[in-house]
């Protein structure tokens, strides 16, 4: 598995990309540790329809070239 961080709050939360042996996608919330710093996994597809017009949102997009594994455009 590989991991490439994507973004980062201003508040110090981190979005992680992670990619499995099997080429899943999975994008990792972790929470900054003053707010618990509990992780939260989601994958590429469900975290892109939730939408939301975040810098977070962006990023992953940017990450995953546009477009989530299904090849959906976002």
């Amino acid at each position: 598995m590989s991991e490439v961080s994507i973004y980062r709050s201003s508040n110090g939360d981190d979005w992680i990309l992670e990619t499995g042996l099997d080429g899943s996608r999975v994008v990792l919330h972790r929470a900054n540790p003053s707010s618990g710093g509990k992780e939260t996994r989601m994958a590429v597809e469900e975290f892109l329809q939730r939408g939301g017009g975040g810098p977070e949102v962006a990023a992953v997009r940017q990450a995953v070239g546009g477009s989530d594994s299904s090849g959906l455009r976002g």
